[in-house]
């Protein structure tokens, strides 16, 4: 399947995956023992969100080469005219010009309801370094380790057909290069458990306060989670998977609350939900931070009295094992 055939929903998957590797501070964490395999992975990324008067949309371009042959490069693009009666454009290839130094590229686009080809996009951008720093990831079946170096971006985005040009400026867009190491761990344990925890549901919640220190095994916990987590605001939203969850409660204090899971052994997601009438609503939900740790901090506001739930569990998929699993091990949490 080309690029530009790829359904909306299923190009915002693939993004958000793919932004999973992109830099991250320094993480200190145990290695899990066991059979492994190391793959040297290096490449450039470019991720477009847009937002003008005439459309909105995104641009994201990403090479990965891999020792194992396992390496995947291309672009995909949509734009979203804020005039109803103008259909929606997407556009992509495979092996997009994409290098550290900036992208110079010309792809066809298409009506996203049709299939017809109308026009083309030409993406002319050139990167500079930010200086480049090394970095440690911890899942929980994985060590990620190498160089990475944030990109300042210049240039545009032209896309046009026979009817409309659109023009978008790309200075400020994400970008990044990456020259990494990732050691895949195949352990013969520990195994996940088979007695759930007894916070596995929020009915059962543990209750926790600030200053709270304390360590929990989630392997048994259930596979599915007992509510979504949503990460985004408006038409920019979307669900982040997240499973074998264990549920806290926690009292307001009228400020903020910070969870902080640092130090757990695999890929945490944390959200945090109000009980009203129709269920739970949520307040806020975490991945990586915007440091890019595999072990995001959830900072949200509170009103003094209130009872706040909060569910953390482990991203969906492990990283050189099941993709539909979700990562378990020893959670550390602190609350403050």
């Amino acid at each position: 399947m080309s690029r530009s055939a790829l359904p909306r929903a299923l190009r915002s998957t693939v993004i958000a995956a793919a932004l999973s590797v992109i830099p991250a501070q320094t993480l200190m964490g145990s290695v899990l023992a066991g059979a492994s395999t190391v793959v040297k992975v290096n490449g450039t990324d470019l991720f477009c969100p847009f937002d003008t008067p005439d459309a909105g949309g995104h641009l994201f371009a990403i090479t990965r080469d891999r020792s194992d042959d396992q390496g995947f490069a291309f672009v995909d693009l949509i734009v979203e005219p804020t005039d109803p009666t103008a259909p929606v454009l997407v556009g992509g290839m495979d092996d997009p010009a994409l290098a550290p130094t900036g992208m110079q590229q010309t792809f066809d686009v298409a009506n996203d309801s049709t299939g017809e080809v109308v026009g083309t996009a030409t993406v002319a951008a050139s990167f500079t370094g930010t200086g480049a720093f090394r970095a440690r990831r911890i899942y929980q079946d994985a060590v990620q380790m190498g160089i990475f170096e944030d990109l300042d971006v210049m240039g545009s985005l032209t896309v046009a057909t026979a009817t409309v040009t659109y023009t978008f400026d790309l200075a400020g867009c994400d970008a990044g290069t990456q020259d990494r190491l990732d050691q895949a761990h195949h352990p013969s344990g520990p195994k996940p458990g088979s007695t759930a925890p007894s916070n596995d549901a929020p009915a059962g919640a543990t209750g926790v306060s600030i200053g709270t220190q304390m360590q929990q095994w989630t392997g048994a916990a259930s596979i599915d989670a007992e509510a979504p987590c949503v990460i985004g605001e408006g038409d920019d939203a979307f669900e982040f998977g997240l499973g074998r969850t264990v549920w806290f409660s926690i009292v307001g204090t009228g400020g903020p609350i910070t969870v902080d899971p640092r130090g757990s052994d695999f890929d945490t997601v944390i959200s945090a939900y109000r009980s009203v009438a129709s269920g739970l609503s949520e307040v806020g939900c975490v991945d990586d931070d915007q440091l890019g740790q595999a072990q995001g901090l959830l900072t949200f506001d509170t009103t003094a009295g209130a009872t706040y739930l909060i569910q953390v569990g482990g991203v969906i998929g492990q990283f050189d094992g099941d993709p539909e699993d979700p990562q378990w091990g020893r959670l550390r949490l602190r609350i403050s």
